[in-house]
């Protein structure tokens, strides 16, 4: 690996690390087939026996589980943030900004967007215009009629759309700052002058076009049916920073991070409408001649042309796109998706399953979600989900797992170790701090105690040798006190004064008296002394590194990061093929049967879940409703309940295997 591809990655990883949000918890194996397994539990980078005594589950003689049910949405979390949403008479879709859903009952139900063309891209703009839904993904435009398949409809000669409008009979686009209008006779795009300027924003009356300029202050437009047609200033509108213009008539509005304007001579002069009006628009929507304002801090409605305000609590609302109307109802993308049965009508949330769930984790009679809007808890399989209950300033990383021993759930907050006594319904923080400043990024449980992984940065003083590396704590007496431990790694980093770094350790299982490490991109570890020495694990030739650890009685597995299980029986020193070309980003143990979660975390795809009976010699598919990857599962009650990317999380009832 090159010094700039560590940097990159490095920055990458501390980016995810300082981003706070959720976690995942892991429980002793309760496997009755000897060996330690029933200890091994780990975050990220690699997956410990979960389930077992944390998850109620059937009593089973035989301790094996099988389902004869489909996997079906539970009731969230549902805590998503919106973006953007966009509406025909048919069609309604909305983005978190990753990720597109649609609805096409008034948004009453919604799905995934699964289409190859949108699925995993980041959504710059998106629009309606007839029948016709646009969405633009920063390097391409798409048109589609349902929402589910799509065209591409860009222009080659440009890149970057990230704006659309439309009024009446006419469409328009900004790419690259420069305007375009669509052409419906040949669907595509006609460029419009520019004259030398760059746009960020543009709506038309009809008779021109009205645009914010960004290099050079205030408002330009442009005459659409003159000949030769220039771009001028519009003298009323001097300022910098137009955000959102809305017509009807010869009336408009236009807003800038202070101020709402309004004309009444079709742009011949405009007044602002006073200290009454808000701040800080981002999307104007005009219905049956009320004004409705999208702004950071709620929605407004006026019914009389900006002289009178009210304000309904939501938000915030970000985006150009942040309202729609489908000629029934009207939409508002803002921390949920909101909907209101016409202009008068009171607005309500929907529940679009849009959360993206990285951990699930059994906490005593409970199940903790993490996202990246929050933790949440389910102590009735999913039918309803709670608020964890946090210490003031602290979130839960949702990027870690958690675990449970003796009775205490631990997790990772923002910098601090968090226990609950009360299966994760509340945490405290512990005082311990690592004398080196450094990012928790992980929870482990082995048989001398709790295993807490730091990383920090390597080479922070070089400029082009720059790395992570890590040091690992352990805590034999329930987290009160910690001590350096297992740092027996061999250097894989060197930077440019010299000085040598061990990998940056993000997952740690027990198998037997065997230790196995996961590291960022240093590949994984093994240790036959209490990690007092590690030996690199080396699969065959194209099989890739090992990133994701389970352990299942005296059997250890492995998810390969280019695809495929692999199983050992020997504690790691050995390995064997098991399951074949799946990416699997999660492990589950409960009693005696081993599931998978299909998906990779940095790709899109559809997700599974797989099973075996038989500590990982064969394996069976579950299910395969899924849509998006599988990231997390947890068991409770009798239900198994699977957190995938952008369909929040789902659940199948699970009963015991008849005896042979």
């Amino acid at each position: 690996m090159t010094i700039s591809t560590r940097m990159r990655l490095a920055s990458l990883v501390a980016m995810m690390l300082v981003s706070a949000a959720c976690t995942e918890t892991a429980t002793p194996n309760d496997s009755d087939d000897g060996g330690s397994g029933g200890t091994g539990a780990t975050g990220a980078g690699g997956e410990g026996g979960d389930g077992g005594e944390g998850a109620s589950v059937p009593a089973c003689d035989t301790k094996t589980l099988v389902t004869d049910d489909a996997f079906a949405p539970t009731s969230g979390p549902s805590t998503a943030r919106f973006e953007q949403v966009a509406a025909t008479a048919d069609v309604v879709i909305a983005t978190t900004n990753t990720a597109l859903h649609r609805s096409l009952d008034g948004g009453e139900t919604w799905s995934l967007v699964t289409a190859d063309e949108i699925a995993g891209k980041t959504i710059s703009a998106m629009g309606a215009f007839g029948s016709d839904l646009f969405v633009a993904t920063w390097e391409e435009i798409y048109r589609s009629t349902d929402g589910e398949t799509w065209t591409k409809v860009s222009d080659p000669e440009w890149t970057a759309p990230f704006y659309f409008s439309a009024h009446g009979d006419d469409f328009y686009a900004l790419a690259q700052g420069r305007p375009y209008q669509w052409d419906v006779a040949t669907s595509g795009w006609v460029a419009l002058p520019t004259s030398d300027h760059m746009f960020d924003v543009m709506e038309s009356d009809g008779t021109y076009l009205y645009a914010n300029s960004i290099y050079d202050p205030g408002v330009y437009r442009l005459e659409l049916a003159a000949e030769a047609a220039e771009w001028t200033a519009v003298a009323d509108l001097p300022q910098w920073g137009y955000k959102a213009f809305a017509f009807f008539g010869e009336r408009g509005f236009a807003a800038n991070d202070t101020q709402v304007f309004r004309t009444e001579d079709g742009g011949a002069t405009w007044a602002p409408i006073g200290s009454q009006a808000p701040a800080d628009v981002q999307d104007f929507l005009i219905v049956d001649n009320n004004l409705f304002a999208a702004t950071h801090t709620g929605l407004f409605t006026s019914a009389d042309e900006g002289a009178h305000w009210t304000k309904t609590e939501m938000g915030p609302l970000i985006s150009g796109a942040s309202l729609a109307n489908d000629g029934t109802h009207l939409f508002a993308a803002a921390n949920g998706l909101l909907r209101a049965s016409g202009a008068e009508g009171s607005w309500s949330k929907l529940d679009v399953l849009a959360d993206s769930v990285w951990m699930l984790s059994a906490a005593g009679d409970s199940v903790i979600s993490g996202s990246p809007s929050g933790a949440f808890r389910t102590v009735d399989g999913g039918a309803s989900w709670h608020p964890v209950a946090l210490p003031e300033g602290v979130g839960l990383r949702w990027s870690t797992r958690a675990l449970e021993r003796d009775g205490t759930v631990f997790a990772l907050g923002t910098q601090a170790v968090l226990v609950s006594k009360d299966d994760g319904a509340s945490f405290e923080a512990l005082p311990f701090q690592p004398e080196e400043y450094g990012v928790m990024t992980f929870l482990a449980s082995i048989d001398a105690g709790i295993v807490l992984g730091v990383q920090r940065g390597a080479g922070i003083y070089c400029q082009d040798a720059q790395s992570l590396t890590s040091e690992l704590y352990l805590s034999t007496d329930g987290g009160k006190t910690w001590s350096s431990a297992m740092g027996g790694f061999p250097s894989t980093f060197t930077d440019c004064y010299g000085d040598s770094y061990i990998p940056a350790v993000n997952g740690l299982v027990q198998s037997g008296d065997a230790l196995l490490a996961t590291t960022g991109y240093d590949g994984p570890y093994r240790s036959d002394d209490q990690g007092a020495s590690w030996t690199p694990i080396v699969l065959e030739e194209g099989a890739g590194e090992l990133v994701h650890f389970e352990t299942i009685g005296n059997v250890v597995v492995g998810a390969s990061d280019e695809g495929g299980v692999f199983r050992s029986l020997d504690h790691g020193a050995t390995w064997q093929t098991s399951l074949e070309g799946v990416k699997v980003g999660t492990f589950l143990t409960v009693g005696s049967t081993l599931f998978a979660g299909a998906g990779d975390i940095y790709e899109v795809g559809e997700g599974s879940v797989y099973y075996s009976v038989d500590s990982g010699a064969s394996w069976e598919r579950l299910d395969d409703s899924f849509d998006s990857r599988v990231l997390g599962l947890a068991v409770q009650g009798d239900k198994l309940l699977a957190g995938t990317a952008e369909e929040s999380t789902w659940a199948v009832r699970l009963a015991c295997a008849p005896e042979h």
